[in-house]
């Protein structure tokens, strides 16, 4: 085949602006649409880019610093003297001195910012037929007809005396007719689609009454019974007297265009991942049901759906699955969709569901009782069985604030006090609601500050053996002294960290801030203890995890053998292959394992004996009452103490606080224990007198001398 017919069937865009954002929006269209783009920020880059790829086409923003477009393209003319590769000045000037500079520099054309991007693909695409169009002029007139028909663009004219319309041979190949045929009026009408033909009337009207060029597109069968998209620009043509001869113009095929632009109209208002109605979609038509609801005196509803630890499901199995798992919920709860209720798609894990005439308050919790019900039904993706609950937040209107986005938050409002409650329930949404919300967002902002403000503190809750009375390690807390409201609790912060990510770096910061302080003691002729550092689900599954232990291990000069890590079982048991993958690899560093919170998690007595755990520690729920209050704690507490020592695991004691709870754990055989009965948790600066103040070599005295009372040990 002839060069000049030969094309990349992937054609290549340099965009070369200053505005990233500008780069990056053009990136996202024209990529939607098949083209591969390259980006460059100034003129020089721009240059270089040409001469190397060679792209299709460049679109040149004409002032940016150092080397502005002008410059620019004419530098490119130089590398491409024939003017084959299109050159689109993207430009806010609007005089024509700077028009006609941008073509004495060789562009090809130029498009006014701001740029509508939703015809930028059309503009483009027309550009390189353009540039095609005139490239086969300069060969042969043929060619010429050739790069028309494969533009699916002809002209036409319409001659008022005889009544016939004259078809380009482009015109004619499109309508699957003879070439050089006519058709008569009558015929064109025919093929219209019937609900066009007044709208083409009407324009053919003002052009006969007025004189006025037009511009209009209409449906039209083609010759083989296709229905297609025409743009056709009309006007009139004057003989000698003034009067109207003729009627010219030209035509164009539109109908890939117009299904491009159908389908960014889809995409602007449906979420591509479910096929859901997205949010835009979603406030019109709450915004138009709200007004329905004032004019007709009824109420309406919406709900706001968060998958309960959905984020978990992604970082444990991956984002494939997350996805596969959003689309089949989105399929689950469509099949329990009511009539006139939209389902909508938010993002994320969220969804969010209209009820536009309702009744009384009831329906709309019945209506949250059902998505919860259907989403407890298991979901299967690939090999895996999840098991899904979501908090619901609940706004009514008009019962609840008057705008759709007052609405819309106070439903988010409301979810939020769901998760607090643990989620897998819903909420209706109170006022009160609000001042939660804010203290929550300027308790996370202050977060943010916490670490460098140095605000953030640790303390250390000695442990003690239970058999011998030595102490023997202590675990070590974090505790939040925000100015003007003292130590917040940690179930108050940590979530929230969590959340936002933040306890990454802070988990980092506590673990080498709490070697720092080892090696501080020890200097100090402090003998060596055992050390537990929590470790969060978000921690234990991050990449980076490895590294940071290393690094902080190797800066701080702390035997591994003296760091216990402690991590829950509902981390464990996300991902169990990785999680004992990840566990073997810091045994064989000397760190000893723990599972926090035995017993609150997973029923995970059967994977005790692949773990490789030293230590189980007892949650503090079960430690509470033992021998006086609670038979069935004592039972459980004692079971899983002779269980985990037939596994040659340690256990561990949470919340120990009198003399009945400790001298029953030693009965047990429990090894170790902490609790406020032993000490509290301790500042770095009290924890050597601790140690002092505790005389590890008269244990029973020291039990005696409590009796049964709950007052801590003596310092």
């Amino acid at each position: 085949m002839d060069a000049i017919y030969t094309r990349r069937q992937i054609q290549r865009v340099l965009i070369v602006d200053d505005d990233r954002d500008i780069r990056q929006m053009a990136a996202t269209v024209l990529e939607l649409e098949g083209f591969e783009v390259y980006g460059a920020d100034d003129g020089d880059h721009a240059v270089l880019l040409f001469k190397s790829m060679r792209p299709d086409i460049v679109l040149l923003d004409a002032l940016m610093p150092v080397v502005d477009g002008f410059d620019a393209c004419r530098a490119m003319r130089d590398l491409d003297p024939g003017g084959d590769v299109p050159i689109l000045m993207l430009t806010s000037l609007t005089s024509a001195e700077s028009a006609e500079r941008a073509f004495d520099t060789g562009a090809t054309d130029f498009i006014t910012k701001p740029i509508n991007w939703v015809l930028l693909a059309h503009r483009i695409r027309y550009a390189l037929r353009s540039s095609a169009v005139s490239k086969r002029l300069r060969t042969s007139q043929s060619r010429l007809r050739h790069a028309m028909s494969l533009a699916r663009l002809g002209h036409w004219r319409y001659v008022y005396e005889s009544g016939a319309i004259y078809l380009s041979d482009e015109l004619c190949a499109m309508f699957n007719l003879e070439a050089d045929t006519s058709l008569t009026v009558a015929q064109v009408h025919e093929r219209l689609h019937p609900a066009d033909r007044t709208l083409v009337q009407q324009h053919l009207d003002r052009i006969n009454d007025h004189g006025e060029a037009q511009h209009l597109e209409f449906r039209i069968a083609l010759g083989n019974g296709d229905e297609h998209m025409l743009a056709v620009l009309a006007e009139q043509v004057l003989n000698a007297d003034g009067r109207p001869c003729e009627m010219f113009g030209v035509a164009q095929d539109i109908t890939e265009r117009r299904r491009i632009e159908d389908r960014l109209a889809y995409l602007n208002h449906y979420e591509s991942l479910t096929g859901l109605p997205n949010r835009v979609l979603f406030r019109d038509r709450l915004q138009q049901s709200m007004l329905e609801a004032r004019d007709q005196n009824h109420l309406l509803g919406i709900l706001f759906v968060d998958i309960d630890r959905f984020r978990e499901i992604n970082r444990t199995l991956g984002h494939e699955t997350g996805d596969r798992l959003l689309r089949g919920i989105a399929q689950r709860l469509q099949e329990h969709q009511e009539a006139l209720t939209t389902l909508s798609h938010r993002g994320g894990d969220e969804f969010l569901v209209l009820l536009p005439r309702l009744q009384h308050a009831e329906d709309l919790a019945r209506t949250a009782r059902g998505i919860l019900g259907a989403l407890a039904e298991p979901f299967r993706v690939r090999e895996h069985e999840l098991y899904l609950t979501a908090s619901i937040g609940m706004a009514m209107y008009p019962t609840d604030e008057a705008g759709p986005e007052e609405l819309l938050r106070s439903a988010g409002v409301a979810m939020y006090r769901a998760k607090e409650f643990g989620g897998n329930t819903f909420q209706y949404y109170r006022s009160d609601m609000n001042v939660r919300a804010m203290e929550r967002l300027a308790t996370e902002a202050a977060l943010h500050q916490a670490l460098g403000n140095k605000e953030l503190k640790l303390r250390f809750q000695p442990q003690v053996d239970l058999q011998s009375g030595r102490p023997d390690g202590a675990e070590v807390l974090m505790r939040w002294d925000r100015p003007g409201h003292g130590l917040v609790p940690p179930k108050e912060f940590i979530p929230l960290m969590e959340e936002s990510g933040l306890i990454l770096s802070t988990g980092e910061w506590l673990l080498a801030e709490t070697l720092q302080q080892v090696q501080t003691w020890r200097a100090a002729g402090m003998a060596a203890l055992r050390i537990s550092v929590n470790l969060s689900g978000r921690q234990f599954n991050d990449p980076a995890l490895i590294d940071s232990v290393h690094r902080v291990l190797d800066e701080s000069g702390v035997e591994p053998g003296l760091v216990e890590f402690e991590i829950t079982e509902t981390t464990l048991m996300q991902d169990v292959d990785r999680a004992i993958a990840t566990m073997l690899y810091f045994k064989t560093l000397g760190i000893q394992l723990a599972i926090d919170d035995f017993g609150t998690g997973y029923s995970s007595l059967a994977y005790l004996k692949n773990l490789p755990v030293s230590t189980l520690k007892l949650d503090r729920s079960f430690v509470h009452g033992i021998g006086r209050t609670d038979k069935g704690n004592t039972a459980i507490v004692r079971s899983t103490i002779d269980l985990a020592h037939n596994l040659g695991l340690e256990v561990v004691a949470e919340g120990v606080d009198n003399a009945g709870e400790y001298r029953l754990l030693k009965e047990f055989g429990c090894d170790r224990a902490q609790g406020n009965f032993i000490a509290p948790p301790l500042a770095a600066s009290e924890f050597p007198a601790w140690l002092i103040g505790h005389d590890p070599t008269d244990s029973a005295r020291w039990d005696a001398s409590h009796g049964d009372t709950s007052a801590p040990p003596a310092k």
